[in-house]
C-alpha cells in the first residue's frame, strides 16, 4: 500500500487536487444545506409555525390563514408525479428546485470522479511538449501606465455623473424585488418593512432579469455603506451604491483590456481607443446590471486563455475556470462568449503554432 501511494503523482499535481477538493467540499456543503434546510419536513414546519405567529402577532389574520407551508424537494417530486399521472398539466417552474437537486447530485458524482483523477490529470507537462509561442513585446514603460491610469480616469469622470441617475426598469426591477428591502401592509393600514432574504438575491430566478453575480457584489455594497433615514424624504436606497459595482468593473476593464491584447501580441492602444467610444462601454460600464461584469471578464478570460496555451500552467487554466464561472454568473447571456472562448481554446490545443 504504501508503495502504491508513492506512485500517485500528488506533489506535482497538488494545485489541481486542491481545487478539485475545494469543489467537492463546496459542493458538500451545499448539499448538506439543503438538505437541512429545504428538504426537511420538520424545519419547514418549524419556519412555518414561526412565521404564522408572527403575523398574528402583527394582526394579519387573514394572511396567517392564507399562508401554507413550503413543500420539501421529494414532495415536489412527488406532486409533479401525481399531476403527470392524472394527466394534469404541470407548470415548468415546478420542475425547478426538483432538478436543481438533481443536478447538484450529478455535480458531487462528477467532483468526485474528478477528484480521484487529479493527481493524474495535473502532472506536470513534457519537456519537449510545444506550446503557442508566446510573442515578443517589450514591458511597458512608465509613461504608458500613466496614460493607462489617466484613460482610467477619463472614464471615471465620464460615467461618474450616471450613478446617481434614477434606475431605468430592469435595473429598477432587479433591484427592488432581489436586493432590497420590501414593505407590505397588514389589515390594519400599518406599513411593515422587512429585509430581502439572501435567497432570494442569490438564488430567485423565477424570471432571468435577476442578474446573480451583479445581484450580490450590489447587496453587498449597499448593506456596507448605505445608512438610511427615519423622516419621510429620507431615502430608501442609494442608486450610486448599487451601480457601484459595475462602474468599478468598467474601470477594471480598461487595463484588462490592455493586458488581454499584449498577451496576444496585438497594438493595444487602439483597442483601447476603441473600447472607450464603443456605446456598450458607455451604458454597461455603469448600468445597474450584470452585462459590466460580463465584459471585465470576457476581457481577463481572453488574456489568461493567451497564458494557459503558452504556459501550459495550471493556475492559468484554474483561472480561466473561474473566470468562466464568473461570466455566466454575472448573466446567463454571457454564455455565448463563454462558448466562443472555449471554441478558442480548443483550436489553440488542436494547433500548436496558432497565433
Amino acid at each position: 500500500m504504501p508503495r502504491l501511494l508513492h506512485r500517485i503523482p500528488l506533489r506535482e499535481s497538488a494545485a489541481v487536487v486542491i481545487a478539485c477538493a475545494l469543489i467537492l467540499a463546496g459542493l458538500l456543503a451545499a448539499r448538506i444545506a439543503v438538505d437541512k434546510c429545504y428538504n426537511n419536513k420538520g424545519h419547514l414546519e418549524r419556519l412555518y409555525n414561526r412565521e404564522v405567529a408572527a403575523l398574528k402577532a402583527q394582526h394579519r389574520e387573514a394572511e396567517a390563514a392564507d399562508l401554507r407551508r413550503d413543500k420539501t424537494i421529494d414532495e415536489q417530486e412527488r406532486r409533479i408525479a401525481e399531476r403527470k399521472a392524472s394527466g394534469s398539466a404541470v407548470a415548468p417552474e415546478a420542475y425547478v428546485p426538483v432538478w436543481l437537486y438533481k443536478g447538484l447530485q450529478a455535480n458531487l458524482v462528477i467532483a468526485g470522479l474528478l477528484l480521484l483523477a487529479s493527481p493524474w490529470l495535473g502532472r506536470r507537462r513534457p519537456k519537449d511538449i510545444r506550446l503557442v509561442p508566446e510573442p515578443a513585446h517589450a514591458p511597458l514603460k512608465g509613461w504608458e501606465i500613466a496614460l493607462c491610469a489617466g484613460l482610467m480616469g477619463i472614464a471615471a469622470w465620464h460615467n461618474a455623473p450616471r450613478l446617481s441617475h434614477s434606475m431605468w426598469g430592469d435595473e429598477e426591477f432587479n433591484a427592488s424585488r432581489f436586493i432590497l428591502q420590501y414593505v407590505d401592509r397588514d389589515d390594519g393600514g400599518a406599513l411593515h418593512i422587512h429585509e430581502r432574504p439572501w435567497i432570494t438575491t442569490l438564488w430567485n430566478m423565477r424570471k432571468p432579469t435577476n442578474h446573480l453575480g451583479y445581484s450580490f457584489f450590489a447587496r453587498l455594497t449597499h448593506d456596507a455603506f448605505f445608512r438610511p433615514g427615519n423622516g419621510p424624504t429620507d431615502p430608501w436606497f442609494s442608486e450610486a451604491l448599487l451601480r457601484t459595482p459595475v462602474f468599478i468593473a468598467g474601470l477594471l476593464l480598461i487595463p484588462a483590456f490592455l493586458w488581454a491584447l499584449r498577451v496576444w501580441g496585438l497594438r493595444a492602444w487602439w483597442g483601447l481607443l476603441l473600447l472607450l467610444l464603443h456605446p456598450w462601454f458607455t451604458r454597461f460600464g455603469v448600468d445597474g446590471r450584470g452585462y459590466g461584469f460580463v465584459m471585465l471578464c470576457a476581457a481577463m478570460m481572453l488574456g489568461v486563455l493567451g497564458r494557459a496555451v503558452q504556459t501550459g500552467r495550471w493556475r492559468w487554466w484554474l483561472a480561466f475556470g473561474l473566470l468562466g464561472f464568473v461570466l455566466i454568473w454575472s448573466n446567463l447571456q454571457g454564455l455565448y462568449p463563454l462558448v466562443a472562448l472555449h471554441l478558442t481554446a480548443f483550436a489553440c490545443l488542436l494547433r500548436r503554432d496558432l497565433t
